[in-house]
């Protein structure tokens, strides 16, 4: 069990008031697939919509090369990426002892971040100072690097809507109605007992 007191005070009780707000609705869905199944059927087809994320994404699918701004201005530029990253990496790295006496998850993931910081400001002076002395190798690490990838074409299976379960509900509502009402009740009693059950 996590001893974080961040956690289990606020976070915790906020998860299980919403899974069980989510098992009441799952009871009063099935309450009207078994009372009134035409009229639920036709209500959940009107707030059962599709929505697609390509018209959300397609602007950040733009490429946009800025390459030739930073190497007309290269000098610059690397001076400022080093500067930068000298200072986050100095920081990150005299506070990296800091850490919280208690072991939890919170603490861990924040470690883990700090060296990801790390790295990343390490990766900053690097790229920093190749860009203000070595331009050329730096466009040579680049040609190898810089590959622009579609996030469209790895979401493309998430865009197709599957709606066998839906198809299955309105076949046989009663059934499904009966079904969604044990499996609501259950984790409606569920997520009741572990919150009311440790006051």
């Amino acid at each position: 069990m996590v001893n974080n007191p961040i956690l289990q005070k606020l976070v915790f009780p906020v998860l299980l008031w919403f899974f069980l707000a989510g098992s009441l609705a799952g009871v009063a869905i099935a309450m009207g697939l078994l009372t009134s199944s035409a009229r639920t059927l036709r209500l959940l087809q009107r707030i059962n919509r599709w929505v697609s994320t390509r018209a959300i994404s397609d602007p950040l699918e733009a490429a946009r090369d800025i390459d030739g701004k930073i190497k007309s201005r290269g000098r610059v530029f690397g001076a400022v990426f080093a500067l930068a990253g000298a200072y986050s990496f100095m920081v990150l790295v005299s506070q990296a002892g800091t850490a919280l006496s208690a072991p939890s998850l919170l603490v861990l993931l924040a470690g883990a971040l700090r060296w990801v910081l790390i790295l990343g400001s390490a990766l900053a002076i690097v790229v920093g100072v190749m860009l203000a002395l070595t331009p050329r190798a730096l466009q040579f690490v680049e040609a190898s690097a810089n590959r622009w990838v579609s996030t469209q074409k790895i979401a493309e299976a998430g865009e197709r809507p599957y709606t066998p379960l839906d198809q299955l509900v309105e076949a046989y509502p009663h059934k499904a109605g009966w079904i969604i009402l044990a499996l609501s009740l259950f984790a409606a009693a569920d997520f009741a007992l572990l919150l009311f059950g440790q006051r």
